[in-house]
């Protein structure tokens, strides 16, 4: 065991904190009473791996064998694996896991200073390659960027731990012991301190680069090297940066300090660029008077949203008064442009008393919900709409988060012709452009000539051979890969479907499995996707453990998740476990069926809500524990009383009102 693993996972005699002081705030970290290990394990070829042992473990959670070494795994994988918290669940399910606000921000903290060289093992580790990087990094006017560091990157931004240099006092840097491959060079300035006004600058710093002069990584330039190659010359320039500023209100008008400031570049399809496409820099919190600052940014549209400390009574919002901070009004930073006046008052989560106001969207067949769904999500038309055949699940589930970032309703439609309801609707939305999802067995071609004439664009069809193939074709329109990938089972649609809105709230494509074999689709999409965490939609039931072997062995994953629970209606649970309380919405749909839970999810995704399963006649009880913890503003029923009764809709009046 490395001297860093030593150092974070130490022998405990009772709970207690660890902080790890970073340049700019102390993070507490609670660890458990008693030891701490954590331990890596290796699989041998051709054999299933067990799942890598730490305190606390998740034993569904593995590693690819060979991917990091003991020595050179990264700070953020550390705290990921060591500070997963269990969530309780019944005897017999799969144990299943979600990662607390703190270790949110402790894993991002972490991944910001292993790329600044901040955090490293106590003793050097020792790389087996013999090529070699060096060069000079400079400031805007010439200086010397002192201080900084640089690091070596893969193209979806995660620092190879080893591979980092510090800046000299003369502005030079280099990097030995390289193994051979394709790398970004990231320039990242000397962090600024968020701490307190004594502390605060005269001006915001400057903002991180990649070779190839640019502040976006999807753009950056590839350092190809090869066994013993010496390159020079890898020089960088950190430009001067722009800032995001404002003020953190209660609903009493008083400052709120302390509150963590989440902050995220968005994408610019437009421009080729990707979300999270910039240097990663550490969330400031606000100060005593609720004010905050957001230095170091290069030019581009953020997402700003308020993160508050377990616990608190106030309601997790995004600026301009937004649950979800990627649905917020997006902030535009201008070069070295300041943006002021980005403030954001928050509301009281009530923690007692009445909540939830429950209605119901519902048509009278299936078709007609979806229309309805529709209707209630794009009262002022889309740009884009989809369409999935009603009589199977598997294309509008692979599809579903697609359309959520499309920001598009999907529709479902008979195989052969198309009700009138969702002609009604499609005149109504006047589409730009209408996606087809799934082959001419699912949806036939006279229905995609039909639909040519309700709309004022085109018509594409997303297919494959079979189901396997169509999700993989439709996950190809993540062109630049995904760093998480979501797999459910092609054959059975309850664990999916709850999976699906918690795919498209990650902006993550969805895969479809066998239950004990990948076909190969999926794995060659996988590949390409290149993700870092795939998660399993359910338990060894519907997919099996060599599933997982193989998309890790095979495909080239990093870490695998199964997110299941004792059944059905708990795996929807475990999907909402991460969202906080006071959200706006919850969806209920029959975990019995699929269609109105399908059509539900796209619209559920776009606006960082859940789907909940329930019976018919009864409401599972995980599902009313989870409902109180979550105290939605509004809960609202998808689909009529032939699959959710009326019964239902009084026990969930009852729960809101008794609160």
């Amino acid at each position: 065991m490395s001297d860093a693993y030593t150092r974070l996972a130490p022998t405990l005699p009772a709970p207690m904190t660890l902080s790890l002081e970073f340049s700019m705030t102390a993070m507490p970290l609670m660890l458990p009473e008693g030891r701490a290990d954590v331990t890596t394990r290796q699989r041998r070829r051709g054999r299933t791996a067990p799942c890598g042992s730490i305190i606390p473990v998740p034993p569904c959670v593995r590693r690819r064998p060979g991917h990091r070494p003991d020595h050179q795994e990264t700070p953020v994988i550390m705290l990921k694996r060591a500070l997963l918290r269990r969530r309780s669940s019944p005897v017999g399910s799969v144990s299943t896991w979600r990662r607390p606000m703190t270790v949110r921000l402790l894993a991002s903290a972490a991944l910001v200073l292993s790329w600044a060289g901040l955090i490293a093992p106590s003793e050097p580790a020792h790389a087996s390659g013999s090529a070699s990087v060096s060069g000079t990094v400079s400031f805007g006017d010439g200086r010397p960027a002192t201080g900084g560091s640089v690091t070596l990157q893969t193209r979806e931004g995660y620092g190879v731990s080893h591979l980092g240099g510090q800046v000299g006092a003369d502005g030079t840097y280099s990097m030995t012991g390289i193994e051979p491959g394709e790398y970004v060079v990231a320039f990242i300035p000397r962090l600024r301190s968020y701490a307190n006004d004594q502390q605060r600058l005269d001006h915001q710093g400057s903002h991180g680069t990649f070779w190839g002069g640019t502040p976006y990584r999807s753009q950056a330039a590839a350092l190809v090297l090869s066994e013993g190659m010496s390159k020079t010359g890898i020089d960088g320039v950190l430009p001067e940066a722009g800032s995001i500023s404002g003020v953190i209100t209660g609903p009493d008008d008083g400052p709120v300090a302390g509150a963590w400031m989440e902050f995220r570049f968005a994408a610019n399809r437009r421009l080729g660029l990707e979300n999270d496409d910039t240097v990663l820099l550490p969330w400031p919190t606000t100060d005593e008077h609720g004010r905050y600052t957001i230095r170091q940014l290069p030019p581009g549209d953020w997402a700003v949203g308020v993160r508050l400390q377990e616990g608190s009574s106030l309601r997790e919002e995004a600026y301009s008064d937004k649950v979800y901070y990627p649905e917020g009004d997006k902030v535009r930073v201008s070069g070295a442009s300041d943006v002021t006046g980005i403030d954001v008052k928050l509301t009281t989560v009530a923690q007692t008393g009445p909540f939830g106001v429950v209605s119901r969207i519902a048509g009278p067949d299936r078709y007609a919900t979806a229309v309805e769904i529709s209707r209630a999500s794009f009262p002022d038309g889309a740009s884009v709409a989809f369409i999935a055949s009603g009589r199977g699940y598997a294309d509008a589930l692979s599809g579903a988060p697609l359309a959520a970032m499309s920001d598009g309703p999907i529709l479902l439609t008979s195989p052969t012709s198309i009700p009138s309801s969702v002609r009604t609707e499609l005149d109504r939305l006047n589409p730009e452009r209408i996606v087809v999802l799934g082959g001419p067995v699912a949806i036939a071609s006279s229905v995609e000539t039909e639909l040519a004439r309700l709309t004022r664009g085109s018509v594409t069809r997303l297919a494959g051979s079979d189901r396997y193939e169509t999700s993989a074709v439709i996950a190809q329109q993540w062109v630049g890969g995904a760093r998480h990938v979501y797999l459910a089972s092609g054959t059975s649609f309850p664990d999916a479907l709850s999976g699906a809105p918690a795919a498209a709230i990650e902006g993550s494509p969805i895969l479809l499995t066998g239950r004990t074999g990948v076909p190969a689709a999926i794995m060659r999409e996988t590949r390409r996707l290149e993700p870092v965490w795939a998660y399993f939609l359910g338990g060894t039931a519907v997919i099996d453990s060599q599933v997982m072997g193989a998309i890790q062995s095979d495909g080239g994953v990093d870490l695998t998740l199964y997110r299941g629970g004792a059944d059905r209606y708990d795996t929807s649970v475990q999907q909402s476990s991460d969202l906080q309380p006071g959200i706006e919405v919850a969806y209920i749909a029959s975990g019995s069926d699929f269609p109105d839970a399908l059509a539900g999810a796209a619209v559920a995704g776009r606006t960082g809500a859940p789907i909940l399963l329930t019976a018919r006649d009864s409401l599972p009880s995980v599902v009313e524990q989870e409902l109180r913890r979550l105290r939605p503003e509004q809960i609202v029923i998808l689909g009529g009383e032939s699959v959710i009764s009326r019964g239902i809709q009084a026990e969930l009046e009852r729960i809101g009102t008794s609160g």
